[in-house]
């Protein structure tokens, strides 16, 4: 037996009802039975919030990596001299400081 997926980055048919990540508001779609099964502040539902987020910046850190990249490439091609990478993009930092985020946020919560 697979497992079974309980949201997705897109709407869907399937995947219907938008819901935010609680840490930093990334947009995911559920049936509408998921506040229900994953309410919010329980450990099920940081754990599919922490693999939503998690997926989101991977997703993007790849994206924008590869344009900086190409972009690179391409203008080295037509100067036929070397130029400076961009900065790091955001969602390469933020997946890479993510854990620790849920961490300290979940920690936090248990403090109130």
């Amino acid at each position: 037996m697979g497992i079974i997926a309980v949201y997705s980055l897109q709407k869907t048919n399937y995947f219907d009802t938008i819901n935010y990540t609680s840490l930093n508001n990334i947009r995911f779609y559920t049936k509408r039975t998921f506040n229900y099964n994953y309410p919010r502040n329980s450990h099920s539902r940081f754990q599919i919030e922490y693999e939503v987020e998690y997926k989101y910046y991977e997703h993007e850190c790849h994206i924008l990596t590869k344009k900086i990249k190409n972009d690179y490439y391409r203008e080295k091609n037509k100067y036929q001299q070397k130029i400076n990478y961009k900065d790091i993009p955001e969602s390469c930092m933020k997946l890479k400081t993510l854990e620790e985020q849920y961490n300290n946020y979940i920690l936090k919560l248990k403090k109130r």
